[in-house]
């Protein structure tokens, strides 16, 4: 769908405090020269901002130039690298933060940015994932427990009122809250020996393994997650999980990776000596592009606007655990780093892992093209929820790809720039058709055997299906009453 993405990380520094040398990927803080951060974090033309605060120790910083004095230093202890310090609500109006050292001091604090009010959730609490509706979930350890077990809780904010802490684990254990995938919350659990597993609670109670291993990225739709976990012994694998069914839909074998960020089809982990930038197009992952960073652990990079051209991340080096971050560019590799910090006067990109998709009006009558996200039958009611693209041809195609980095197949490219649903009723009698290995124009199917693909089914044959396909659909009276594979290349 044509727009901007949701604002949902936050990343602002003030020239004074932070500036970026200019010099090639791996280089010294500052080795070329300097020059305000803000600067080079500002929107390319015709490209919207994904990142627009941070905090440095305990001052969180706006784009305006606005400084929040926070309560306490955040500090993600015990989770560094899964739950960040400081993260955003989706509205903005809220920040959370972890503080504390240790057991007995972990507080995570939320920040009414309007009002001014902060709000402790309780002892022993650390790291926070806000859901799109504004639920924040968190971990609090059982007051008994001084190695951090304990139980994830969900709490809700409406206008100035906080909700009751409603507990979503069954059973008391050290979670991670890595994200929500819409009303689904990915979690990590880490057990003896630091092992951590992948889980997905679906609600409150409802919690199941997805695969031995640590969360990487949600998709931006929700309905995917990356893992990165153990291979056949001789190496590394990179899964694509498909979080309703729990099904591995795909694997790359990989060097060791950490959670980083997933916009539209392209996604950027933190690696031990750089990044890595992957492309995940329907069932297949690809490699796009290493950026070594040698001589630096990297942490929560996220990309830095709507164009995907260029990546934040949190670099460390050195004995003493210098921190700066950077800015890196996707198509050549070459970046640029804020003059360096140490200890809790360490400075950070502030970012939420909510996975936000905005409701369109329903679809018009007419032919559209676009991925459907869900498709259920409810009693007799069949209902789709339509994420619209454009399919772009020859120069056209070119600008497109080009521009997102992405790779033009027979003449043809599909654009899908935000993931933007819209729902919309499929009448029971829908004509569908779909793709095989021996009709790749269609063939004729049915709306059951469409819907038994969604819901995790087996696709009959056909070699597209589900969420990762493309459908042409169309609609009269505001009721789908076609819907036609799109073969792709």
């Amino acid at each position: 769908m044509r727009g901007g993405l949701a604002r949902l990380a936050t990343f602002v520094v003030l020239a004074p405090v932070l500036t970026a040398g200019c010099g090639g990927s791996g280089g010294d803080p500052g080795a070329a020269g300097s020059r305000p951060l803000v600067e080079m974090l500002r929107p390319a033309d015709g490209e919207g901002a994904l990142v627009e605060w941070a905090f440095r120790g305990a001052r969180l910083v706006t784009l305006a130039g606005d400084v929040t004095p926070l309560a306490a230093a955040p500090n993600a202890a015990y989770f560094s690298g899964l739950a960040p310090p400081v993260t955003a609500s989706a509205s903005g109006r809220r920040v959370a933060y972890s503080t504390g050292l240790r057991a007995g001091s972990l507080r995570v604090r939320v920040r009414d940015l309007r009002t001014g009010r902060d709000t402790v959730l309780g002892t022993g609490t650390t790291g926070a994932a806000w859901r799109a509706d504004g639920a924040l979930a968190y971990f609090r350890g059982a007051e008994r427990a001084l190695r951090l077990r304990g139980h994830l809780y969900v709490r809700t904010f409406d206008g100035d009122r906080m909700g009751a802490p409603v507990r979503w684990t069954a059973e008391e254990g050290r979670y991670v809250p890595f994200g929500w995938a819409g009303g689904r919350l990915v979690v990590a659990r880490i057990g003896e020996g630091e092992y951590t597993e992948t889980l997905v609670a679906d609600a409150p109670g409802r919690t199941r393994t997805l695969a031995g291993g640590t969360p990487i990225a949600i998709s931006p739709d929700g309905t995917r997650v990356l893992v990165f976990a153990g291979g056949d012994g001789s190496g590394r694998d990179l899964l694509l999980m498909d979080l309703a069914t729990g099904r591995t839909v795909s694997r790359l074998r990989t060097g060791v990776l950490r959670s980083g960020d997933w916009r539209r089809d392209l996604a950027v982990a933190a690696g031990n000596d750089g990044l890595v930038v992957l492309r995940i197009r329907g069932d297949r992952i690809t490699l796009v592009k290493r950026i070594p960073l040698p001589g630096r652990s990297t942490a929560e990079p996220r990309f830095t606007g709507t164009g995907l051209r260029r990546v934040v991340v949190s670099t460390e080096r050195g004995e003493g655990a210098e921190t700066a971050p950077g800015v890196c560019v996707v198509a050549t590799g070459r970046c640029a780093f804020a003059a360096a910090t140490r200890g809790l006067e360490h400075q950070h990109v502030v970012y939420g892992h909510t996975v936000a998709a905005p409701t369109l009006p329903p679809l018009r009558d007419g032919r559209h093209l676009g991925f459907i996200r869900s498709l259920e039958a409810r009693g007799d009611a069949v209902t789709a929820v339509v994420d619209p693209a454009e399919w772009l041809t020859g120069a056209a195609a070119a600008r497109a790809a080009r521009a997102d980095h992405g790779e033009v197949a027979n003449d043809s490219y599909i654009r899908n720039e935000d993931r933007s649903t819209a729902p919309v009723t499929v009448a029971p009698d829908a004509a569908v058709t779909i793709v095989t290995p021996d009709a790749i124009a269609g063939t004729p199917g049915t709306l059951r055997q469409l819907i038994g693909t969604f819901a995790g089914g087996l696709p009959g044959g056909t070699f597209h299906q589900g969420p990762g396909a493309t459908y042409r659909l169309t609609v009269r009276g505001g009721t789908v009453v076609a819907i036609e594979e799109q073969y792709t290349p």
